[in-house]
């Protein structure tokens, strides 16, 4: 539970991040539907669209989930882990920009540029499956932040809670989305917070958490195990 509760506050730290890199896609998706819809549209089509940002977070919590398994499978999950949670600390310690580093690549930028050139489609239409579209494509555009939680998603221990952790991730980037796409800029003035000083303190503990549960040992919550050593089997042989 801790550990979703942990995604959690690390969506709600990282919506700082998102007002700034998503906020502006966010405000076009909801002036779009102040054309042909009512206060009640404008809210429920805002809140469409941070449902399909999150949806895209935790379609890549499955896949990124799944080569975690795969890592676990052939026995290098651990190390794998410990590798991506030390990276993501000498970003954090050198204040490296990870999205302008990931923007070298160029499967990364060709990516970026079909999502963004299907995003310009749905813009031009209306109704709640555009908006829902385009909440989920944004959620797609490679995103410095989005990385760390798919590095720490990488590292659950099971499937399961590779997805949930994006899922509380993209509802801990919820609520400050939302009013920022209501209020605009009167939110932003509140806030207003350079993301690239928030990148490197994530990726330092993002990276530190990583670390830390890849050596940590589950202890059973009953007291069998203290009671097995207090009380020893004697064999005589």
């Amino acid at each position: 539970m801790w550990f979703l509760v942990l995604a959690f506050n690390m969506g709600l730290l990282a919506s700082l991040h998102c007002i700034g890199m998503c906020g502006p896609l966010s405000i076009l998706a909801h002036t779009n539907m102040k054309k042909s819809t009512g206060s009640f549209g404008q809210v429920s089509s805002t809140i469409l669209y941070q449902f399909g940002r999150t949806i895209a977070y935790m379609a890549l919590g499955l896949i990124f989930g799944l080569v975690g398994q795969a890592f676990g499978f052939v026995g290098l999950q651990k190390v794998v882990t410990i590798i991506m949670g030390t990276g993501l600390i000498v970003v954090g310690l050198f204040s490296l920009n990870i999205d302008r580093l990931m923007g070298k690549s160029p499967l990364i930028e060709k990516s970026s540029k079909l999502i963004i050139k299907v995003l310009t489609r749905y813009y031009e239409r209306s109704g709640n499956t555009s908006v829902l579209v385009v909440g989920f494509l944004n959620g797609l555009i490679p995103c410095g932040i989005v990385y760390f939680a798919l590095a720490s998603a990488t590292a659950a221990m099971s499937l399961q809670e590779s997805v949930l952790y994006m899922l509380f991730f993209g509802l801990g980037t919820t609520p400050l989305m939302v009013l920022f796409t209501l209020f605009g800029n009167g939110i932003k003035s509140k806030f207003n917070l350079s993301y690239q000083k928030i990148l490197p303190w994530f990726a330092f503990f993002t990276g530190f958490v990583m670390i830390w549960r890849s050596f940590a040992i589950e202890i059973p919550m009953d007291l069998s195990l203290i009671l097995s050593m207090k009380n020893p089997v004697m064999c005589h042989w």
